[in-house]
C-alpha cells in the first residue's frame, strides 16, 4: 500500500518529528491470523499487527520511514524490533500457570532483559525523534525506577486512564 493513500495516512501519526514518541510493548501483537505483509516490516506475515512506536500526543502508530533514518539504520531497527517483539510476545504467552510469576516479573521489572532491550532501542532512535520506553506498573511511582529522579508529568496524556510520567534521562514513560 502506498504512503500517498490518504485513508492509510489517517491511521498513522502526522505530528512533526519534534513530538516525542513512545515504544509501547502493549502494542506487540502476534497472531496466527496475521498473514498480511506490513509495508513497514521486512518480512511477509509480519509479527506486528501494529507498529510499536506511538506518538505521545495523538497515540497513533509511527511508521519506520517517518523517523527519517538512514536506510541501513531502518533495517537494523526493523530487525531489532522484530526480535524484541517476538521475545515479548513469547514471554506474554507464558502468563499461565506455572510460569505466570516468572513472565509477570520479566515484563514488569524494568531491568529484565526484555525491558532492557526495549529501553536500548528507545534510546537508539532518540537522534531521529525523542523516544521513551513505556512501562505499566500497578502503582504509579513518584521516582524513576532506574535513576531515582522525580518523574515529570508529560503535558499531553498518551494514556487516557492516568497521567503519563516521564524520565528524560532514562527514556522511560510510565503510564
Amino acid at each position: 500500500m502506498s504512503i500517498q493513500n490518504s485513508a492509510w495516512q489517517e491511521d498513522y501519526c502526522a505530528c512533526p518529528n519534534s513530538t516525542p514518541m513512545i515504544l509501547d510493548p502493549r502494542c506487540v501483537r502476534l497472531g496466527r491470523d496475521d498473514l498480511f505483509p506490513n509495508p513497514d516490516f521486512p518480512y511477509e506475515g509480519t509479527p506486528l499487527e501494529e507498529l510499536p512506536f506511538r506518538c505521545l500526543i495523538c497515540a497513533k502508530p509511527i511508521y519506520f520511514q517517518a523517523l527519517k533514518l538512514h536506510p541501513v539504520q531502518v533495517e537494523m531497527l526493523r530487525e531489532h524490533i522484530g526480535k524484541w517483539s517476538r521475545m515479548y510476545f513469547a514471554i506474554g504467552q507464558l502468563r499461565q500457570k506455572p510460569y505466570f510469576e516468572w513472565s509477570e516479573s520479566q515484563t514488569s521489572d524494568i531491568n529484565s532483559p526484555i525491558n532492557a532491550l526495549g529501553r536500548e532501542m528507545a534510546f537508539d532512535v532518540r537522534d531521529a525523534r525523542i523516544c521513551y520506553y513505556a512501562i505499566y506498573p500497578d502503582e504509579q511511582p513518584d521516582s524513576c525506577p532506574l535513576c531515582g529522579q522525580k518523574l515529570v508529568p508529560y503535558d499531553y496524556s498518551y494514556n487516557l486512564l492516568r497521567e503519563t510520567l516521564v524520565c528524560s534521562d532514562c527514556c522511560i514513560a510510565i503510564g
